[in-house]
C-alpha cells in the first residue's frame, strides 16, 4: 500500500509529478480541487453544503473540507493508496488527515515536497515561474509558504517528507521515493 502526499507551491509543478506518480505506483489521482469539485456534482450531502457555502462566496468551512476529502479516501479505487496533491495545506489538516487514517489502520507514507530554485528575476526561466505562479499577490505567496512550512513542521519529524526538485523528471522523483 502507497499513501502520499504531495507538498509544494504553485510553481513547482507537483500537479503533473504527481499525476505521473500516481500512474507508475497503479493507485489513484486524488486532486484536492478534483475532489471538492466532485462532490459538488455528485450532490453528495457534503457537496451540497459545499456549493452553499460557495454560492454564498465563503470559503469551505475546514470540517467540511474534512468530511469531503474523508468521504473520497473512503472510495474504493483507495484501498491500496492514493497519491493525494493539494491537501494538507496546514499542520492541523495534516495532523486530523494522519489522525483519521489511523482510526482506518493506515498512514501516510511518504510526504513528497517539490522544492523549485528561484532564478534571478531577469532570467527567462524565472519569467516563466512568474507565469506559472497564476499571478498570485506576493501576501498570497507568503501565506501559501507558511502553510507549507507548517506541513513541512508535521512531516519532516515523521521520517516522512522527502524534498525533490521540481524540476526533476519524474523517473529520478520515483527512484528517491522510501516506500
Amino acid at each position: 500500500m502507497t499513501r502520499v502526499v504531495v507538498l509544494g507551491l504553485p510553481d513547482a509543478s507537483r500537479y503533473a509529478h504527481a499525476e505521473r506518480i500516481a500512474v507508475q505506483l497503479g493507485v489513484p489521482y486524488l486532486s484536492f480541487g478534483d475532489c471538492m469539485r466532485a462532490a459538488v456534482a455528485g450532490a453528495t450531502s457534503a457537496g451540497t453544503r459545499l456549493k452553499a457555502a460557495m454560492d454564498e462566496g465563503a470559503l469551505a468551512p475546514k470540517n467540511l473540507v474534512l468530511e469531503i476529502m474523508r468521504d473520497r479516501l473512503l472510495q474504493l479505487d483507495c484501498a491500496h493508496g492514493f497519491v493525494l496533491v493539494g491537501f494538507p495545506t496546514d499542520f492541523d489538516q495534516a495532523r486530523e488527515l494522519d489522525t483519521w487514517l489511523l482510526t482506518q489502520g493506515f498512514r501516510i507514507d511518504q510526504a513528497l515536497l517539490f522544492e523549485t530554485r528561484r532564478a534571478s528575476s531577469s532570467s527567462p526561466s524565472a519569467q516563466g515561474l512568474q507565469e506559472a505562479n497564476f499571478n498570485l499577490s506576493d501576501l498570497k505567496l507568503e501565506i501559501l509558504r507558511e502553510q507549507l512550512q507548517a506541513c513541512v513542521a508535521f512531516y519532516k519529524p515523521q521520517g516522512k517528507l522527502l524534498s525533490v526538485d521540481a524540476t526533476a523528471s519524474t523517473d529520478m522523483v520515483l527512484r528517491q521515493l522510501s516506500l
